[in-house]
C-alpha cells in the first residue's frame, strides 16, 4: 500500500513515483513516504522491477532523482522468473496493400480483425484447427525454441506435396499474390523441431490467416470495431461506418482530422481525439453530439461512461459521463495511445507504457532498456507486449514490470499490434509489419 505524508513541496507523491520509475527505466511502485535527504525535503519511492526491490530518493522541490538504491531480491514476487520469449507458432499473410496504420479485433470473437490500410479497411480472419483443404498453396511453418524456421513443406489442397525442398529463413514474395503460412502450436506453446510437445504429444493446432475483404474508401488511419461492423477514420478527416459486407451506413466529415479513434463499452459512442478537442459521435447515426475538453492527442472511454483525454504535452484530463472534470494530471511526456482496463488507465508514448490510477498518478511503467518510446502495447495472461518504433516487440512481466527481452523469431519491423482471440478464445498477437506482412503469433 502506498504510504504518504504531507510535505511542503512542488512535487506531489504521484509525480515523485513517475520521476523515479522514469529514471529507473521501469518498475511498479510499492510505497511512498516523506523524508529529508541531504538536508532537503524528499520523497522516498520504493518499487519493484522483476525480482528486485529498490528505493529512489526524489527531491520534493525540484523533482530531481538524487539516488536509487538496490534493496536486494524481492522474495514475494507474484510472477515466475522471466526469460526472453520466443515465437513458437506463426501464421502469416502478405496482402496486396503495403501499409497498415491500425488494427483491432472485431467484437464478435470469431478470430476476425479490421485493418486500417493505405487505401481503406481490410478484414483478416485467423482460423485454427485442421490443415488447409481449400485447394490453395499453403506453407506449414514450424519454429524451434530459438526462433529458427525448420521443415517447411509446400502442400496443396489435396494434401500432396508440391516438392520435397526444405527452406530456412525468410521467404521471398513477388507481385500482389497472397502467400499464407500455417503456424502450428501446442496447448502450452512449447514446440520442438519434430513438431511434438515436450511430452511427445502431437501438435494440437494449426493456424491460418486470410484477407477476406478490402473496402477501398481512401487512406484510413484508425479503426474501431462495433457490433455489426466497423467505424474508420480517413486521412482526410472523414469518419464512416461500414456493415459486415462493406456497405457504408453513414459518413461524417469532421472539422479536424482525428489522431486516434475509440469506442465505448456498448458500441454506442465513438470518441475522436483532435486538435479542437475530443469529438463524440453517435455510433448508430453518425451525428456529432458534443466536443469535450481541449486539444487531444489520444482519448478513450472509461467503464463508468466517462472518458480520458491525453494532451500533446502530457496532460491527462479525466471527465465524468456528463463531461465534467474529475481529475487532471500532467505527466510531461508525449502520448501515443490511451485506454482503460480493470479500473486503470494505460498510456503509451515517451518513456514506455504507463499504468495510471485516477487520483494518484503513475503506479507502474514498462520500458525498453534502449529508452525508446512505446507506440503500441497489449496485456495478455500476465505478460505485457510493447512495440517500439517499428523495430521490435518486447515482453515484460505485468505484476512487477520486469523486463523479459525482445520477442525472437518474429518477422522484422513490427509496426502495430493487437490481441486477437481465436475460435477457442486463446489469444494470439496480431502484428502488422512495415513491409506489409501480417502475422499472428503465439509464444
Amino acid at each position: 500500500m502506498r504510504e504518504t505524508f504531507r510535505t511542503e513541496s512542488e512535487v506531489d507523491p504521484g509525480h515523485a513515483v513517475d520521476l523515479a520509475l522514469r529514471e529507473a527505466g521501469g518498475g511498479r511502485v510499492a510505497g511512498v513516504r516523506a523524508s529529508v535527504e541531504f538536508g532537503r525535503p524528499a520523497w522516498l519511492v520504493q518499487f519493484v522491477r522483476g525480482s528486485w526491490l529498490c528505493t529512489a530518493a526524489v527531491d520534493a522541490g525540484t523533482g530531481e532523482v538524487t539516488m536509487i538504491l538496490d534493496d536486494g531480491l524481492h522474495t514475494d514476487v507474484a510472477e515466475p522468473p522471466l526469460a526472453a520469449p520466443a515465437v513458437t507458432a506463426v501464421a502469416t499473410v502478405r496482402p496486396d496493400f503495403t501499409t497498415v496504420w491500425d488494427l483491432r479485433a472485431a467484437t464478435d470473437g470469431t478470430g476476425t480483425a479490421y485493418l486500417a490500410t493505405d487505401s481503406g479497411i481490410a478484414t483478416v480472419r485467423l482460423t485454427t484447427g485442421h490443415p488447409n483443404n481449400n485447394g490453395q498453396d499453403t506453407d506449414i511453418r514450424r519454429t524451434t525454441g530459438d526462433g529458427q524456421d525448420t521443415d517447411i513443406e509446400r502442400t496443396t489442397g489435396n494434401g500432396q506435396r508440391a516438392g520435397n525442398e526444405q527452406r530456412r529463413g525468410n521467404r521471398q514474395h513477388a507481385g500482389n499474390e497472397q502467400d499464407t503460412d500455417i503456424g502450428r502450436t501446442t496447448g502450452n506453446q512449447q514446440c520442438a523441431g519434430n513438431g511434438r510437445r515436450a511430452g511427445n504429444e502431437q501438435i494440437a493446432k494449426e493456424a491460418r490467416l486470410v484477407i477476406e475483404d478490402h473496402h477501398r474508401i481512401g487512406t484510413t488511419r484508425e479503426v474501431v470495431p462495433v457490433p455489426g461492423g466497423v467505424v474508420g477514420a480517413t486521412a482526410d478527416g472523414r469518419v464512416l461506418r461500414l456493415d459486415p459486407d462493406g456497405r457504408t451506413e453513414w459518413e461524417l466529415q469532421l472539422p479536424a482530422t482525428p489522431y486516434t479513434l475509440a469506442g465505448d463499452y456498448d458500441g454506442a459512442r465513438i470518441l475522436a481525439a483532435t486538435t479542437i478537442g475530443a469529438l463524440e459521435i453517435d455510433a448508430r447515426t453518425g451525428s456529432l453530439t458534443r466536443i469535450l475538453g481541449g486539444a487531444a492527442r489520444a482519448a478513450a472511454y472509461l467503464p463508468d461512461g466517462g472518458c480520458v483525454l491525453a494532451g500533446h504535452r502530457g496532460k491527462l484530463l479525466v471527465l465524468d459521463g456528463r463531461g465534467q472534470q474529475r481529475w487532471t494530471w500532467t505527466q510531461g511526456e508525449y502520448p501515443e495511445r490511451v485506454w482503460a482496463r480493470d479500473g486503470r488507465i494505460y498510456l503509451t508514448g515517451e518513456g514506455g507504457l504507463k499504468e495510471i490510477l485516477v487520483g494518484e498518478g503513475v503506479i507502474a511503467r514498462w520500458a525498453s532498456p534502449l529508452g525508446e518510446s512505446v507506440d503500441e502495447a497489449v496485456i495478455s495472461d500476465g505478460t505485457v507486449f510493447t512495440c517500439s518504433g517499428g523495430d521490435r516487440v518486447e515482453a515484460h512481466g505485468y505484476a512487477t514490470a520486469g523486463y523479459a527481452g525482445p520477442l525472437t523469431g518474429l518477422h522484422e519491423h513490427p509496426e502495430v499490434l493487437t490481441l486477437l482471440p481465436d475460435e477457442d478464445g486463446e489469444p494470439w498477437l496480431l502484428v502488422a509489419h512495415r513491409d506489409g506482412l501480417i502475422s499472428a503469433i503465439r509464444n
